[in-house]
């Protein structure tokens, strides 16, 4: 960021943030000389000198930025050195207690540590709860997650990330833990915010691809519906079960509520008509239109909406060549045999035929042959949620749009199209962020600034194991890179 050498050579702006940087009170009116400068500056009572430009705003702004990424990162590292302090406070205090009262007080269970949890939770403010989750997670990264816990000791990751890991690690069997470990120690540095749970999710659910169906079966036989009365005449409703079926819902209520919003005179908010929309539903069941006979209807004019989720099914899971599981769009990984239950019955799913040697798309159900349906349909598969780096809409729900833009000769082709959100997009085209499409289909965005965050491509699906890959000879007159679920229309 700044290089902490003379101040000689320092623009006011610059001498003014590095003050804020190392702690010290700004200099004083006049201590700069403006006239040797190439910028002139005004500076306000506090002693902060205001930029007079577009340029040196522009300037100021990345300097601010870089500042209070560097702050950021000097708090985490304050953070983890007070965990660090709590787990050295514990065991000494575990220590000090068994050898005064007896080895009974000095275990994490017993009344000794109830009485450092209540003691530390009044020194630092916190209830003892909140004091207790914050040493047995920590105790956990360090004694079973060691390169995740050495990433938040060096102030690379967050302590909501690391809590996330540890806790997609519980009940993970043994033999799995390195292995999770060492993913999820990169995922919690590499992963937006909003995405770090469902990819410490993903990377735990790979891990036990073998044991998804037998947890699919317990999960649908504790499945239920509960009811959590709130303040004000308010309640919540939550459905507990299968996957599949609770996304799709969730999906095709957001459509019928923008669809009722688009009539004249409506004029409640799209979270108003969603949960309106459900009372008509689970009073009187979804159909393809509202029927005016029905009672008690809060949305006469909604249309039918088909809950259309989007299911990739590996060729070999498919078959029971392979544990692999489906994947959800929206969602993430889901029971194979669930998923082919539902697939194989519902025409409303969408199938995806990946290569099993690679991984890599390659003809989805041909059951749409309208182009442009065929490509938005194709390019929503390929990206799965918006394309603006850290934001989990589904693709489903999202515009599409020019890479390059229409009136900037942009084609419409699937290499030039991706799903933004829709505020996203009106950034976009507003100017306000640059995005630039990579041959590997990752997407890099730049803000004002100068600043670049990428958004990576969409994962494939797992290859075949390597025991079901064919010898490396091919069969005589077949080309070597011919996959056998391609249909060569010249053979």
């Amino acid at each position: 960021m700044f290089s902490r050498g003379s101040d000689a050579a320092l623009s006011p702006i610059e001498a003014a943030a590095r003050s804020i940087e190392w702690g010290r009170a700004p200099a004083p009116i006049g201590a700069v000389d403006l006239a040797s400068t190439a910028i002139g500056v005004e500076v306000p009572p506090w002693g902060l000198r205001v930029p007079s430009t577009k340029d040196e705003w522009e300037a100021f702004a990345e300097l601010q930025q870089d500042l209070l990424e560097e702050l950021d990162r000097d708090l985490r590292r304050a953070d983890a050195n007070r965990t660090v302090a709590l787990l050295d406070a514990f065991e000494a205090s575990m220590r000090d207690l068994a050898g005064r009262f007896g080895e009974q007080y000095g275990r994490r269970d017993s009344l000794g540590a109830q009485t450092f949890l209540q003691s530390t939770g009044l020194r630092l403010g916190m209830s003892p709860l909140r004091v207790a989750h914050l040493l047995d997670t920590a105790l956990t990264l360090r004694d079973h997650l060691p390169q995740t816990w050495n990433t938040y000791l060096d102030g690379a990751a967050t302590w909501r990330a690391v809590d996330l890991a540890v806790s997609e690690s519980d009940g993970l069997d043994p033999e799995h833990l390195a292995a999770f470990d060492a993913k999820a120690a990169d995922a919690v540095v590499t992963a937006p915010a909003s995405r770090v749970k469902a990819k410490l999710h993903a990377i735990r659910e790979r891990l036990q691809d073998g044991t998804a169906g037998e947890r699919a079966k317990r999960t649908a036989a504790m499945r239920s519906v509960t009811v959590d009365h709130g303040r004000d005449s308010g309640a919540s409703i939550t459905a507990t079960g299968p996957a599949i079926p609770i996304v799709g819902f969730d999906q095709a209520l957001t459509k019928a509520a923008i669809a009722a919003k688009l009539h004249e005179g409506e004029t409640r908010t799209v979270g108003q008509l969603r949960f309106d929309i459900m009372m008509d539903l689970l009073v009187e069941g979804i159909k393809v239109a509202a029927d005016p006979s029905w009672r008690d209807l809060k949305v006469p004019a909604r249309k039918g909406v088909v809950p259309a989720p989007i299911l990739t099914i590996p060729a070999l899971a498919a078959l029971g060549r392979t544990t692999e599981q489906a994947k959800l769009h929206g969602y993430g990984p889901v029971a194979v045999e669930v998923a082919k239950e539902l697939a194989g019955s519902a025409t409303s799913f969408v199938r995806v035929l990946t290569d099993p040697f690679t991984g890599v798309r390659l003809a989805m159900d041909a059951t749409t042959r309208t182009p442009p349906a065929d490509m938005r349909r194709w390019v929503v598969t390929r990206d799965e949620l918006c394309r603006f780096p850290g934001c989990n809409r589904p693709a489903q729900l999202c515009d599409l749009d020019h890479v390059q833009e229409w009136q900037d000769a942009g084609v419409t082709a699937v290499h030039n199209l991706v799903s933004p959100s829709r505020p996203h997009h009106l950034a976009k085209s507003a100017g306000l962020w640059q995005e630039e499409l990579q041959r590997n289909g990752s997407i890099d965005c730049e803000d004002p600034w100068g600043g670049r965050f990428t958004d990576p491509a969409p994962e494939p699906a797992d290859p075949a194991p390597p025991e079901l890959v064919e010898p490396d000879d091919p069969p005589l007159g077949d080309p070597p890179d011919v996959c056998p679920f391609w249909s060569d229309p010249a053979r």
